[in-house]
């Protein structure tokens, strides 16, 4: 594992921090200007001032989404650096900004009539922006009377966003102090995929311990985060789950079958958690473990392994994926470097303007990190096929944003899995498999009813760090059934997604685009290398329709009922099996 890991190139984005106050000073005058310009704006279907106004709002969007992902990737690669810090706050009232110029025309498409609004989508000049114009006109129920609509979205960058700000500069200044030296949050998870039992535990204990004193300032941002889309709700007469949806474009009977689907594969998680612990020797999973290695099976990979097999494999099944991938990397769009001033977490941030991606990570080593580095990519190759779209065709939701990123994952394990003779390693591969299951059908159902418990308890009154800690651990004990042994209850804590101002309810996408991605790749497997082509136009169409659409017309499956979700949980059982047999061995 001595082998070097790569950084980034950031400078052929924006050369320093200079340019990027530069940018953001003209791009402030543009939005203040078009915020004037958006709200003089006569009714749809009239003003020709939308015809000249709708485009320069969505240029706008672009380049501010591409000073944006520069200065989130600089600060999330050094977390030392305060002008970093404050000039991502700066990016975040830029997005602000161009959300507020959205605002006026959002509610005047919202609000006008049918026959006005056809007028508007008749005009040549807007087929392209086509998309945006349909989702502002489907968020009829979650927008505000325009007036008090403008006031929040004025507010929302202090009063809202700057919360998710403050909890980012929280997490990613936070040492774990560890065996005599101080890591990132990061660095501590990675070691919970540690071969040493004690040094998961050790792992585990610290990170609890290092977010304990933290703990209520967490729980004072989340009462402010929550508080606010509290009364937004309240006001709009709507429940928290209302926004979210409009925003995933997703009917409400396509999440309710969605969870539905994780319930009914509750039992086989169970059945796989108990073999886990036998192999391991233990009665039950303790969460230190979830992710431990089984075995004798050594997993890890230095870097240039772990890629030339994520590069090799996604090759075998689109050769304009693996080239894709060999690009990335050797144009240093990948940082990985495993050091205690990075961020949390991994990403993918998207370019529009350069028609580039860069992948945000800590590698290290173990299967996590390399299906992190696939799940990543995937990301990014999903990016490189929509770049040559307008701005309306590539506003992704987050649930179909999440297909081709576990759909690289989904690649490279069953690859690993089918080529795989010795046992010790087809074992240790099919736990990676049904360990990444269990994350997507109870971890995340966990995140999705906690959040929602989130909105109760405020309603409650200010947020308590021991109430949320219970809260979560009996849900983790919900979900995970009786094989649960230590759970984690600062989870809630140590979760950036709670924290996400931009994205309520950043979890259930996660097990749409796990069981989505699963139903895409079962038909790239019955078709072979022929389908590449209508996989890459599956990608195309994320940006536009709802995911009922896109799954109907590539797939021919009705996503609101439960069984096109549980069907992917077929190929789940004979592992699950093989599992048990090990376990009993």
């Amino acid at each position: 594992m001595s082998e070097l890991v790569p950084t980034w190139d950031l400078v052929s984005i924006l050369p320093d921090l200079d340019a990027f106050q530069a940018r953001a000073t003209l791009l402030e005058e543009r939005a203040l200007a078009l915020v004037a310009r958006a709200d003089a704006l006569g009714p749809p279907g009239e003003d020709p001032a939308w015809r000249e106004l709708v485009p320069a709002l969505a240029l706008l969007a672009d380049e501010i989404a591409e000073v944006a992902a520069w200065v989130t990737c600089a600060a999330s690669a050094d977390t030392a650096a305060a002008d970093l810090a404050r000039a991502e706050a700066r990016a975040t009232a830029l997005a602000a900004r161009s959300d507020r110029a959205w605002s006026t025309p959002s509610g005047l498409l919202a609000r006008c009539e049918d026959a006005a609004f056809a007028r508007l989508l008749a005009d040549p000049a807007l087929r392209e922006h086509e998309p945006v114009l349909q989702q502002a006109r489907a968020r009829r129920r979650v927008l505000l009377p325009t007036g008090e609509q403008q006031l929040f979205d004025d507010l929302a960058e202090d009063a809202l966003h700057g919360w998710g700000g403050r909890y980012r500069r929280l997490s990613g200044g936070m040492r774990v102090e560890l065996d005599g030296r101080a890591v990132s949050t990061s660095q501590a998870r990675n070691l919970l995929e540690a071969a040493d039992p004690g040094q998961r535990e050790r792992a585990l204990t610290a990170l609890e311990r290092a977010w304990e004193g933290p703990a209520d300032e967490a729980a004072d941002l989340l009462t402010h985060i929550v508080g606010v889309r509290l009364r937004l709700h309240d006001r709009l007469g709507v429940d928290e789950l209302a926004i979210p949806l409009v925003r995933q474009r997703l009917a409400p009977e396509t999440l309710e079958a969605l969870i539905a689907a994780c319930v009914q594969a509750r039992p086989l998680i169970d059945r796989y958690l108990a073999a886990r612990a036998r192999l391991l020797g233990a009665a039950r999973i303790d969460w230190q473990d979830l992710a431990a290695p089984l075995g004798q099976a050594d997993l890890r990979l230095p870097f240039g392994e772990a890629a030339a097999l994520v590069a090799d494999q996604l090759g075998a099944f689109s050769l304009e994926m693996g080239d894709f991938v060999r690009m990335a990397l050797r144009q240093r769009w990948v940082e990985a470097e495993d050091r205690p001033s990075k961020r949390a977490g991994a990403f993918c941030a998207a370019f529009p303007q350069s028609g580039q991606s860069r992948v945000f990570m800590t590698f290290g080593g173990g299967p996590g990190s390399v299906r992190t580095l696939a799940h990543e990519l995937g990301h990014a190759y999903h990016n490189q096929v929509m770049r040559d779209l307008p701005w309306a065709r590539r506003r992704l939701t987050s649930c179909l944003a999440e297909t081709a990123s576990t759909f690289a994952e989904t690649v490279v394990r069953d690859a690993l899995l089918r080529a795989a003779t010795d046992p010790a390693t087809r074992l240790a591969l099919i736990d990676r498999e049904l360990a990444d299951a269990t994350t997507f059908l109870a971890n995340i159902p966990t995140r999705f009813q906690f959040e929602r418990r989130l909105f109760a308890l405020r309603r409650q009154g200010p947020l308590d760090p021991a109430r949320l800690s219970d809260e979560m651990l009996a849900l983790q004990r919900a979900w995970y059934g009786p094989g649960l042994g230590r759970g984690f209850p600062l989870f809630w804590a140590d979760k950036l997604h709670f924290y996400l101002t931009q994205a309520p309810f950043y979890n259930f996408p996660y097990t749409f685009g796990y069981l989505f991605s699963g139903m895409v790749y079962t038909r790239a497997r019955q078709e072979g290398p022929r389908w590449a082509g209508e996989w890459r136009a599956l990608l195309r169409a994320t940006g536009a329709g709802p995911g009922e659409e896109v799954a109907q017309r590539f797939l021919g499956v009705d996503l609101r009922q439960p069984q096109a979700w549980t069907a992917g949980l077929d190929r789940l059982v004979p592992l699950v099996e093989e599992m048990e047999a090990a376990a009993r061995t």
